[in-house]
C-alpha cells in the first residue's frame, strides 16, 4: 500500500516537474528576447501535398503485419525449435514491431520526401541529379547501374 502511494506522487511529482520546467523557460526565453528587442514573427504553415491519415493507417499496417508475422515466427519458435513460452512470442513480437515502425518510418520519411520534391518527372531515371550533381558511383565494367548519390535511383546504362 505504502509503495503505491509512493509511485503515485512520484509520478504526478515527476509530471508537474516538467510542465513546471517546460513553461518557466519559455516565459524566460519570451522575456529575453523582449528584453532584446526581438519579435517573433509566426512562420506559416508549409503546405502539405499528403494526408496525415495516409501516413498514421500506412504505419498502422506494417506495424499490425509485423506483429502477426511476430506471432507467427513465435509459434514457429516455440513449436520446432522449442524454445521457452515466455521468450520466444515477446522476443519476436518486440523484435519485429521494431522492424516494423523502423520500416515504416522510411515510407512515412519518402512519402513527405516526395511530396516535397518539386523535380520535373523526365524520361531519364536519373534526371533529377544528372545537371546538378556529376559524382556518380559506376559500378560493373563501366556500363553498368549507375547510383546517384542524391536520391538513391538506380539506371542500367546499356549503351
Amino acid at each position: 500500500m505504502v509503495g503505491e502511494v509512493f509511485m503515485t506522487m512520484f509520478f504526478f511529482s515527476t509530471v508537474f516537474g516538467i510542465v513546471y520546467l517546460f513553461i518557466t523557460s519559455r516565459h524566460k526565453e519570451r522575456m529575453a528576447m523582449i528584453e532584446r528587442g526581438l519579435t517573433r514573427l509566426p512562420q506559416p504553415a508549409a503546405p502539405r501535398n499528403y494526408s496525415l491519415l495516409v501516413i498514421l493507417l500506412l504505419n498502422l499496417a506494417v506495424l499490425s503485419a509485423s506483429i502477426g508475422a511476430s506471432i507467427f515466427i513465435g509459434a514457429i519458435l516455440e513449436h520446432h525449435l522449442q524454445v521457452a513460452d515466455g521468450i520466444a512470442y515477446p522476443g519476436s513480437i518486440f523484435l519485429m514491431g521494431g522492424l516494423g515502425l523502423f520500416i515504416g518510418h522510411r515510407l512515412t520519411v519518402s512519402i513527405i520526401e516526395r511530396s516535397n520534391s518539386n523535380r520535373p518527372v523526365a524520361e531519364d531515371p536519373l534526371s533529377c541529379c544528372r545537371g546538378r550533381y556529376s559524382s556518380f558511383i559506376s559500378r560493373g565494367c563501366g556500363t553498368g547501374p549507375l547510383f546517384c548519390g542524391n536520391c538513391w535511383r538506380t539506371s542500367c546504362k546499356t549503351s
